[in-house]
């Protein structure tokens, strides 16, 4: 329990001294053009609330239970996402420079959120022809971090995944 809450005040630290770091006009900016999106005001960049995630999401279904939402802001991200399911709602938010998703998945239901904070971040999602229900959120908030998670199964069809630093990789096999 302990650890758990430190590592949120550390999470909350770093996210905040981020925010801060921005200059009024270019943080008036970024929030603009979040609104294209359907985000409130109170989004804020490097301080995402999962309420106003969830505002996205609902905001921008396209189907009755199947989306995929890609929100970029920065420069040169790139995202990558072929997807398979009978559902899928997929949210990927890339904030920063040089960051990349690319997802590869087919399964029964897909619900997934993924967000990258920072600059040149990688993370390749992977697992063809499961027969699992798959929800999971992967976030990384720094530089230089790189996340792996090939296949699926019971243990991770519902994985949380929160990665911060620079210059960190995380490697997931499941079988």
């Amino acid at each position: 329990m302990k650890i758990k809450l430190l590592y949120g005040l550390l999470v909350f630290f770093a996210t905040t001294a981020m925010v801060f770091a921005q200059d009024e006009k270019t943080l008036m900016q970024k929030n603009r053009e979040l609104k294209i999106y359907g985000v409130t005001d109170n989004f804020l960049i490097g301080n995402i609330n999962p309420a106003d995630l969830q505002t996205v999401q609902d905001a921008n279904k396209t189907q009755e239970g199947s989306y995929v939402i890609i929100s970029q802001i920065g420069n040169l991200n790139s995202s990558n996402v072929n997807v398979s399911s009978s559902n899928t709602e997929l949210s990927i938010i890339q904030n920063g420079s040089n960051n990349v998703v690319d997802i590869d998945k087919s399964a029964n239901q897909i619900k997934e959120t993924i967000i990258q904070s920072g600059n040149d971040n990688y993370i390749k999602d992977s697992a063809l022809y499961s027969n699992q229900n798959i929800s999971q959120q992967f976030s990384q908030y720094g530089d230089n971090l790189s996340l792996y998670n090939y296949g699926s199964n019971s243990i991770s069809d519902t994985m949380t995944i929160i990665q911060s630093g620079n210059q960190k990789s995380i490697i997931i096999i499941n079988k």
